[in-house]
């Protein structure tokens, strides 16, 4: 579905509809949310300050996965689990690359610094979704105590919508960002619960 859609935003009723006519698939959708969704740039800054909460969630894994190497001074005696969250962000940086630096499907819908910049697949959607469902789902390995892990799980959930939303509210992107945001994250945690799977079967 996320390759899908990025086929599709460079041939479906792209029109210049973006700043300095830069030109934006699914236009009328696009620009309709746009312009009727008062942009607030307070809540770029409430995005921001929720990202950070939610990457270091996924940090608290990666200090454990070191903790793990170094004292069982193996790589290989790292918990799998561990390992192979490394690798979905491993991928989650390289589709970022990719999208800002490769690939620009679409630019933001306003001018940062009076410049043009990559706005496909939101970012903070992508890590959002990533990072969420991913420690979601390592949670299970290792806290034991349900009302915990109950907590932390909504916890985690509730800041990664309010940070999907908020991309939008924000007037940083175009609603095709956050979805394609939503649609290649879901893809990384598929892979990551496919792994998981794989080792423990």
């Amino acid at each position: 579905m996320a390759a899908f859609l990025t086929v599709s935003l460079l041939f479906i009723d792209k029109k210049a509809v973006g700043p300095n006519g830069s030109e934006v698939g699914f236009a009328g959708l696009n620009s309709a949310v746009f312009n009727n969704v008062p942009a607030n740039k307070t809540w770029d800054k409430i995005t921001d300050v929720l990202i950070a909460g939610i990457i270091v969630s996924g940090v608290v894994f990666a200090v454990m996965g070191l903790v793990q190497w170094i004292q069982r001074k193996s790589f290989k005696k790292v918990d799998w689990n561990i390992k192979m969250l490394g690798v979905v962000y491993a991928a989650l940086a390289l589709i970022y690359v990719v999208f800002e630096k490769l690939l620009v499907i679409n630019s933001r819908p306003v001018l940062v610094n009076n410049a043009l910049e990559a706005s496909f697949p939101s970012t903070h959607t992508l890590i959002a979704v990533t990072v969420v469902l991913t420690v979601v789902l390592i949670l299970k390995d290792y806290v034991k105590n349900k009302k915990v892990r109950v907590a932390l799980t909504c916890g985690l959930v509730l800041l990664g919508l309010i940070t999907a939303a908020g991309r939008i509210l924000a007037g940083m992107h175009w609603t095709t960002d956050v979805l394609g945001g939503l649609l290649y994250g879901a893809t990384l945690v598929s892979l990551y619960a496919n792994l998981r799977k794989e080792k423990n079967e």
